[in-house]
């Protein structure tokens, strides 16, 4: 599950769920007008934001806009790599994602996350979501 800090309540981003029912945590991105749960290699979608509470197929979600707050993430550990180190600070990052779960790839560094920080010891990341895959309308 991803959560958002530092966020406003009052800018949740209201938008039609689409092909599936939405869960509390997944990073959705803009797909024909509703929004869909994103995957892997999703720099090139638009992403809308976090899903605030489960929603339904083609009921209206109530989404957490990822523009200018931080986002907490598992670390995917099913890779060669396992951990960040400080010289990661700074680069892009893309997800993991199984079923339906969300987690940061520290084995692709090309992807929508900017690492901000991160801990090793409890497997979380810090991230933020480049600017130039935001949802902006």
């Amino acid at each position: 599950m991803i959560k958002v800090s530092n966020i406003n309540p009052g800018a949740l981003i209201k938008f039609m769920a689409g092909a599936t029912a939405l869960v509390k945590g997944q990073l959705v991105v803009n797909s024909s007008n509703t929004a869909v749960a994103g995957a892997a290699s999703i720099s090139t979608a638009t992403i809308i934001g976090v899903v605030a509470d489960d929603a339904a197929l083609s009921t209206i979600a109530n989404i957490y806009p990822v523009a200018g707050v931080d986002l907490e993430i598992d670390y995917y550990t099913g890779g060669t790599i396992v951990t960040f180190a400080d010289t990661d600070i700074g680069e892009n990052f893309d997800f993991n994602v199984t079923s339906g779960e969300f987690a940061i790839d520290p084995n692709l560094n090309t992807g929508p996350m900017l690492l901000i920080r991160y801990n090793n010891t409890t497997k979380k990341a810090f991230v933020k979501i480049i600017n130039s895959c935001i949802y902006c309308s």
